[in-house]
């Protein structure tokens, strides 16, 4: 049987996003027997190019049509195949003589497999309102750059830029799958994260909504949006080897505007909550109503778009924190892993 392409691919998964609904919240705390399926689950959206707030389901926010899909001809085959394995290109030659239909990617199925195996810790936290475990913290770290790397702004400006180099879509989304597998490209960006200090801001309600890209990179630290109900800041420039954290019942007015401006600025199409009115807040807030004058115009939102990638390679590098020898320390550790 032939399975259909996936042509919508959510870069948040419709199963964290339905916990922005809080009869959802509330059941899967509960471990309620049927908590409802999570992408059909009613959230209000605050559109950034329309400037409008309206009532939608979880499936309809959060994601990009054909990003993940690609056709894989005969040509491009023969090209990676020089580039990474140039001794198996005479074979290859000759299978594609007999077989020249082209094939298709979907990267869906990758998606769907790290979602399974990573995003675990991240729905721990969701449930628990903090941390379980050094061990738990290890893996959390690992889940805030994975869902970085497939961020909106991260998949679109990489996809761009392949295209400029002439890599085609599929070899960068290979590249990408093979990133996350890769101990070194995850130690790099982990380490600083994993040992900086860790601040927890829970509330008893719903909080926080929710962006395009709720892992907030900035120069020297991450806010995080964990569920509508918790936030993490991490300070990358405090070193904390112990894994302590901090949990803090409630937000500063003060924290809670930095917030806003960091999830305002990591915003490119939608912000999701449960409360149209606290949207409308956020749609009357001049820094929404000048990221809407970016996003709307062309040339300033694909240099958004740019900008928040690079943030994102600014943290997949190690955040300027690693010294020069940082591959040797870790590989002797790699086979404990």
């Amino acid at each position: 049987m032939n399975k259909e392409i996936t042509k919508r691919n959510h870069y948040n998964p419709c199963f964290w996003t339905a916990y922005w609904n809080p009869d959802f919240f509330d059941s899967k705390l509960s471990n309620a027997d049927d908590c409802g399926v999570a992408r059909d689950q009613s959230v209000y959206t605050l559109n950034i190019r329309s400037k409008t707030i309206y009532q939608t389901k979880v499936d309809n926010v959060f994601f990009e049509k054909n990003l993940g899909w690609t056709e894989v001809n005969s040509e491009s085959m023969k090209k990676f195949c020089k580039k990474y394995q140039p001794s198996e290109y005479d074979s290859l030659c000759k299978y594609i003589s007999q077989h020249p239909e082209s094939v298709y990617l979907d990267f869906e199925d990758i998606l769907q497999e790290t979602e399974d195996i990573a995003y675990c810790s991240l729905i721990e936290s969701v449930h628990i309102g903090g941390l379980s475990s050094i061990v738990h913290k290890g893996f959390l770290s690992c889940v805030l750059v994975i869902h970085a790397m497939r961020s909106y702004e991260m998949m679109t400006a990489m996809v761009d830029f392949s295209g400029t180099i002439g890599m085609d879509k599929w070899e960068y989304l290979w590249l990408l799958k093979n990133a996350w597998a890769n101990k070194l490209t995850l130690a790099r960006a982990v380490t600083p994260i994993a040992m900086g200090q860790w601040t927890f801001y829970r509330t008893t309600n719903n909080t926080f909504p929710i962006c395009d890209s709720p892992i907030m990179i900035s120069r020297n630290s991450v806010m995080a949006l964990i569920s509508p109900r918790l936030l993490l800041e991490i300070d990358i420039k405090s070193i904390n080897t112990k894994g302590e954290f901090i949990i803090r019942d409630g937000i500063s007015s003060s924290k809670y505007r930095e917030f806003q401006l960091r999830a305002i600025k990591n915003t490119y199409k939608d912000i999701v909550f449960n409360d149209r009115h606290e949207l409308q807040k956020w749609q009357e807030l001049s820094i929404f109503r000048h990221r809407a004058e970016i996003i709307n115009n062309p040339r300033s939102r694909e240099q958004a778009i740019h900008e928040g990638a690079n943030r994102v390679i600014w943290a997949i590098e190690g955040f300027g924190k690693l010294p020069s020898n940082f591959e040797q320390l870790v590989k002797p550790y790699f086979g404990m892993i």
